[in-house]
């Protein structure tokens, strides 16, 4: 297994995200469901890329990390109520996420990928 596979079973795209220096910084972020990693963004998703500039652009400094829901409850909100627009963003993200994990017919049906229906 090469240095993207580790202990996944499969490739995990890691240029959604990266951060620093591709030689020393590789990580990728995402969800598993029922044994299927799903990137948060795929790199190769011009949609994905976009909604991770967007959201970097307006809220590049937010940090969920360790966050109680106390704390990250009201930061979310704020978060809308600044960017109203990035709300069906971050659920196209989402829904694309969902449906690279394989979750798009248990819930959302069409559409559920993020392409149209």
């Amino acid at each position: 297994m090469g240095p993207d596979r580790g202990g996944a079973g499969q490739q995990l795209p890691w240029q959604g995200i990266q951060v620093g220096d591709p030689r020393c910084n590789r990580c990728s972020a995402g969800l598993s469901l029922d044994g299927r990693f799903a990137v948060l963004v795929d790199p190769e998703d011009p949609a994905d890329v976009a909604a991770r500039d967007r959201l970097l652009a307006h809220h590049g400094g937010m940090f969920f990390g360790g966050q109680r829901a106390a704390v990250l409850g009201p930061w979310i909100a704020r978060a809308a109520l600044r960017h109203p627009a990035d709300v069906p963003v971050v659920l196209g993200v989402a829904r694309r996420m969902l449906g690279r994990a394989g979750a798009s017919g248990r819930c959302g049906g069409p559409g559920a990928t993020g392409e149209p229906a």
